[in-house]
């Protein structure tokens, strides 16, 4: 009898170690699915952090289209008559859109757009001058030539019609629309380096002593002439130099 109560304790004993066992092995493998799902869920975090920003804009078919970080393309607008993309910031590009106008196919309507990339949403910067140009006697936009941004990408700046024998550059608010008149030219290039950043070299036709003729300057936003050139050419030697 007391052998067999013996081996009764010895049974229920060994019998709760297995069972402890079982469950030590059942709860030490919740604690690796635990942390499996920990490590995927850190990673993921990692990868959902990683910048994707657009590195490239193109137009094909007079559309626009972004090439981001990961060699992902992302078509961005869908009229077949946009060109001239400015990569705003990280959410928004800025573009020219043209159309037919109604009066007549020799004559092309502009609009400056901007485009957000995640959403495709549109928004008119600016469609119409606040003056008449000489030309074409019309404030309606028909000019847009060498859209190009501000140092602090609030303003875009660009030569549109005016006279009858220059055009004008001009800034535009990106936020507002609103303009400014800056100067007469008939070409210009935005100085973004050097000692001269913030200016433009210009081109003006000009009445001399050798009668008329073009001439190369640099100017600031007002007007003012900071330097003068025989050429274009030596105009951007200049520069290079300078940087």
């Amino acid at each position: 009898m007391i052998r067999l109560i013996s081996i009764l304790i010895a049974f229920i004993v060994l019998t709760s170690f297995q069972f402890d066992g079982d469950v030590n092995s059942s709860i030490s493998k919740n604690q690796k699915i635990e942390k499996t799902n920990y490590f995927l869920a850190l990673t993921k975090s990692a990868e959902n952090n990683v910048s994707i920003n657009v590195v490239k804009l193109f137009v094909k078919e007079n559309n626009i289209y972004a090439v981001y970080s990961n060699s992902k393309t992302k078509q961005l607008t869908y009229n077949n008559s946009d060109r001239d993309p400015l990569l705003l910031d990280s959410n928004n590009v800025i573009f020219i859109r043209e159309k037919s106008s109604q009066y007549g196919s020799d004559r092309t309507l502009i609009s400056i757009m901007s485009v957000n990339i995640a959403t495709l949403k549109e928004r008119v910067i600016t469609n119409e001058m606040p003056f008449v140009d000489g030309l074409s006697n019309t404030n309606e936009l028909l000019m847009v030539d060498n859209l190009c941004l501000s140092l602090d990408k609030k303003y875009i700046y660009f030569l549109t019609g005016k006279y009858v024998t220059s055009a004008q550059l001009v800034k535009v608010n990106i936020a507002t629309g609103k303009w400014q008149e800056l100067f007469a030219t008939n070409e210009y290039k935005f100085i973004t380096s050097g000692s001269y950043k913030g200016s433009f070299l210009i081109s003006v036709s000009e009445i001399r002593d050798n009668g008329r003729e073009a001439f190369y300057k640099i100017l600031n936003e007002n007007g003012d002439v900071i330097k003068e050139f025989d050429n274009y050419e030596t105009a951007i030697k200049f520069l290079n130099d300078i940087k």
